[in-house]
């Protein structure tokens, strides 16, 4: 790392801008050595990213040296992880958006092999890479500037998008397992993300569009025409309809069908991987369950059809192994007999569901959410719940193998979709076992799964009036103990997911875990964020 005390960078700076022969690209880099407050620095990388975008030929290799640079070898102070991930950040959005060819060429050169080196580059700033492709494919990682008092989202266009998915989808056969498990979650965020005003490429949308959300939402007023030899007392009857009605406006059905078209894209790269014996059986697991999520992937009806037109072509190729194509089915079956939730009991009875956990895939697929469901129905009505409870289920002993690990993964997705719905933990042992868990999990995948599952059982613990102390004290011991980066960052999100609930006991246990200022704020950020959302 480039030594340098904060006098002189104060005084290089004020030479340089004396001179005026300053860059943006090393304001950003003395800003990056000397700053510790996170919205400086993002606010620093967002002025980079515009001169990267439509600055002198001399300003985009001066910016583009400069994220180079600070994702690559800022990596020596507690902080700078987050530092790296601004740059890589960038870095995506120059590969795609800057208007120097060299530029992107150099930029995209350096993305492909961050994403392909495991070596050289560490498993959390290739996860970070894979969530600014996606970032870009949904319209996020534009820069932001001011229109009329309303800042709205510029510099990508619809061309960058599908460069960008592109990217991302070749890349994925040469990542590793674990890298692959995020890159399907990051693709799950592209195909369910709904075409907002907010993400529309602004070659779609122009700042008159974008100004008007009443009008992206409602649609254009269109004022009724009438023939020529119109009834007056037909049209004051109604017989020609209301004088003017909504109709959507043209730009969001543009922008719906290009969205349709990226998720299409990403849907055909699919049927490749479910066939590669390279990829795993947990992976290839996530992705045929996406049938059962096929109708909240707000596409329109033409492409949701040619959706399941594949997945019934690929429920038939013998090139997929036959498990995972009875998986597929499965998760069919399951949308048929009951709906996403499930608005219908189960059909098997009740002593069916007893150590679930050691039954097939296929049958916790297709039946599992309905008894969950069922129980959640039992619990607002207060009746007893019988076996197998879900903290039974949440706390089960699953068998170490591809196949036991696909059974957990299921489970745990339905439990975090039935406790969203309003299902409530019966014992509270369940906090301590699932805080052991999850200090015991060996891989980021199966972590994260447990994560999920933290996300949202806080308001059960707070509706049983439980302590949530074993849960949290779980979660700080395992942040303590985490040497990975990711790993760290996934125990400090299950124990940030409980604040709203419990302010005191999370805020107090934050401030105990010996974490850098820069990844705190990052987490005071996102629960700021996260409430003004709501």
């Amino acid at each position: 790392m480039r030594k340098i005390d904060l006098f002189q960078i104060l005084s290089i700076l004020l030479i340089l801008i004396i001179g005026g022969c300053t860059t943006q690209g090393r304001l950003t880099y003395l800003t990056f050595e000397s700053s510790e407050n996170l919205l400086e620095l993002k606010s620093s990388m967002e002025e980079l990213k515009i001169e990267g975008y439509e600055g002198s030929t001399q300003q985009q290799f001066s910016a583009l040296k400069e994220v180079r640079y600070i994702s690559k070898h800022m990596d020596a102070r507690p902080g700078d992880a987050v530092r790296r991930e601004l740059a890589v950040s960038a870095l995506v959005f120059l590969a795609f958006a800057s208007d120097d060819g060299d530029v992107r060429d150099r930029s995209l050169s350096r993305l492909e092999t961050l994403l392909e080196d495991e070596e050289d580059w560490p498993l959390y700033l290739q996860m970070s890479t894979v969530d600014s492709l996606a970032d870009l494919v949904i319209g996020h990682l534009g820069f932001k500037e001011k229109h009329d008092g309303q800042w709205m989202n510029f510099g990508i266009r619809s061309s960058h998008r599908e460069d960008a998915l592109e990217v991302l989808l070749d890349s994925f056969m040469s990542q590793n397992e674990e890298l692959q498990y995020h890159t399907v979650g990051a693709l799950e965020r592209i195909l369910s993300v709904e075409p907002l005003l907010e993400t529309c490429p602004f070659n779609i949308c122009d700042e008159d569009v974008r100004k008007n959300l009443e009008e992206w939402q409602e649609g254009r007023e269109q004022k009724r025409v009438l023939p020529a030899n119109a009834d007056p007392d037909a049209v004051e009857s109604g017989a020609y309809g209301p004088e003017s009605k909504r109709v959507p406006i043209d730009e969001k059905q543009e922008w719906h069908e290009e969205l349709d078209e990226l998720k299409q894209m990403a849907w055909k790269a699919l049927e490749d991987w479910l066939e590669d014996s390279e990829v795993s059986l947990l992976n290839k697991s996530r992705i045929v369950r996406w049938a059962a999520k096929v109708q909240n992937f707000s596409m329109l009806p033409e492409m949701e059809e040619s959706f399941q037109e594949t997945m019934a072509r690929w429920a038939e190729n013998e090139d997929i192994p036959s498990n995972i194509r009875q998986l597929l089915k499965a998760s069919q079956k399951r949308v048929t007999l009951y709906g996403v939730p499930a608005k219908k009991d189960p059909e098997p009875p009740s002593s069916s569901f007893m150590r679930i956990w050691m039954l097939s895939p296929e049958f916790i697929e297709t039946h599992l959410d309905a008894f969950l469901q069922q129980q959640i129905g039992r619990q607002k009505s207060g009746l007893l719940l019988g076996q197998p409870r879900p903290d039974q289920i949440l706390n089960a002993d699953f068998e170490d193998s591809p196949e036991g690990r696909v059974r957990r993964e299921i489970i745990l997705d339905l439990l975090h979709d039935a406790l969203g719905r309003g299902l409530v933990m019966e014992k509270n042992d369940v906090l301590e076992k699932l805080g052991a868990s999850m200090e015991g999990a060996e891989t980021i995948s199966e972590l994260a799964g447990l994560v999920r599952v933290t996300d949202v059982i806080f308001p059960s613990i707070q509706e049983r009036n439980w302590n949530p102390q074993p849960l949290i004290e779980s979660l700080v011991r395992g942040a303590e103990a985490s040497e990975q980066i990711e790993r760290k960052r996934l125990f400090l999100k299950a124990l940030n997911a409980g604040k709203e609930q419990f302010p005191e006991q999370v805020s107090l246990a934050m401030s105990s875990i010996n974490i850098d200022l820069l990844t705190r704020q990052t987490f005071e950020l996102s629960t700021l964020n996260s409430s003004e959302t709501l």
